[in-house]
C-alpha cells in the first residue's frame, strides 16, 4: 500500500487476527477505507478467483458508487443482527 494507494479495501470477514489488525491499521493509517462484509470465498468469487483475503480497488469513478452500496449492505446487515 505504500507506492500506490487503494481507494477501497475488501478485508475478508475470516481473515487471521494478527493479520486483519496489521491490514486495518495501514488502512487507516493511509486514510484508505475497508469493509469487512465477505469470508474469504466469497471475496474471491466476487473477482472470480479462488478465496482471497483482501482485495484493494484502485481510485477511480468506481469508488464513490462503491462506497455507497457498501453502506447500504452494512445497513441491511447490522439491522438483521
Amino acid at each position: 500500500m505504500k507506492d500506490r494507494l487503494p481507494g477501497f479495501l475488501f478485508i475478508a470477514s475470516d481473515i487471521s487476527a494478527d493479520i486483519g489488525q496489521k491490514v486495518k491499521t495501514q488502512a487507516e493509517r493511509n486514510g484508505v477505507e475497508y469493509c469487512t462484509l465477505f469470508d474469504k470465498e466469497k471475496l474471491g468469487a466476487l473477482i472470480g478467483k479462488e478465496m482471497r483475503v483482501v482485495v484493494a480497488i484502485q481510485v477511480g469513478g468506481f469508488i464513490g458508487p462503491l462506497k455507497q452500496e457498501t453502506a447500504k449492505l452494512r445497513n441491511f446487515f447490522e439491522e438483521g443482527r
